[in-house]
């Protein structure tokens, strides 16, 4: 047996989750048995970090496991259960470029830690 360890990146939407937005149970087994095996795991997404959270019940995300959401601006250990890696901008920024989309009359959305606005 290869005793190097790898990692292996997947993206949600199309990818991971049917069309029913879950993981198939043949995900499920071959994710767990890679973790166990001492791989490592990541998922990458577009998605807010509570989203995933969500999603990804039933996964051994415990042990060598980590979440990139927010399109990779978050880096989420999943054994220690913290961030590791946040790149944002600032909320005076961010509330100056909201005004300016506003008066235009555009809808836009934000995502933060706590959830879209």
């Amino acid at each position: 047996m290869n005793s190097e360890k790898k990692i292996i990146f997947v993206d949600m939407d199309d990818t991971l989750l049917t069309t029913d937005k879950k993981i198939c149970s043949e995900n499920v087994e071959a994710i767990n048995k890679m973790v166990l095996e001492g791989h490592i795991f990541a998922i990458n997404t577009g998605r807010p970090l509570n989203a995933v959270k969500k999603l990804v019940t039933g996964l051994n995300m415990n042990k060598n496991c980590y979440i990139l959401s927010f399109h990779g601006t978050n880096v989420y250990d999943c054994k220690n259960d913290k961030i590791i890696h946040a790149d944002s901008m600032d909320a005076s920024e961010s509330i100056k470029i909201l005004k300016a989309i506003d008066d235009e009359g555009i809808h836009s959305q934000t995502f933060t830690i706590d959830g879209i606005y």
